[in-house]
């Protein structure tokens, strides 16, 4: 590898003597006028070579950023957490199943059916209910020191870029007859950030 990095240093130098070269034979071999014209053509072509070879951008390397780092390797009191990952992947077409049944009894609630009066919506409905094929990821987890016995601290750094989409539909009082309900959507949900779990007596 050291040997073709010299070998190239080695024939951009070479790339650029070779024009005072030729003015150099053209003097010392007396030549005449028209050899003199091809040296200048030549050393005219050889500088814009070398100028267009320097403005080339330099390919660009594959640089990781801190952000980009899971916790576990930027802070050494933060453990990896595959193991939570593996089993939010079992869970979560369940965790699914679980949302869509509680949607469903949300949309027949009569006490929130009542309170959405007030705010002149007649129904709620959820068509679309879908969590995607990506579960949240768990980067890391740091546990802290407790300040009292009966007291657990945890900080769960989660990402998540998911497919999810969840669709909602409003039937409005104001809206003339024969009009589509209000539509509202969540698709492609994406954060990245830090939980914090708490675990403390309430007395």
């Amino acid at each position: 590898m050291r040997l073709s990095a010299n070998l190239m240093r080695m024939l951009k130098a070479s790339r650029q003597c070779c024009p005072w070269l030729a003015f150099y034979l053209v003097g010392y071999l007396h030549l005449n006028g028209i050899s003199l014209a091809i040296a200048g053509a030549i050393l005219v072509l050889m500088l814009v070579l070398s100028q267009r070879g320097s403005d080339r951008p330099r390919e660009s390397r594959n640089v990781v950023t801190s952000e980009e780092l899971p916790s576990w390797v930027l802070d050494p009191d933060t453990q990896r957490a595959e193991w939570v990952n593996a089993i939010l992947r079992q869970l979560w077409p369940h965790i699914e199943q679980y949302l869509r049944k509680a949607l469903s009894e949300i949309e027949s609630d009569p006490e929130l059916i009542h309170r959405l009066s007030s705010y002149h919506v007649r129904s709620l409905r959820f068509p679309t209910v879908d969590l995607g094929r990506i579960p949240p990821k768990l980067s890391g987890i740091r546990c802290h020191k407790a300040v009292r016995r009966d007291e657990t601290v945890l900080d769960l750094s989660v990402q998540y870029h998911g497919d999810m989409h969840i669709q909602v539909e409003a039937s409005l009082d104001f809206l003339p007859a024969g009009w589509p309900p209000v539509t509202a959507a969540i698709k492609n949900l994406s954060f990245d950030g830090c939980l914090r779990y708490k675990n403390a007596l309430l007395w």
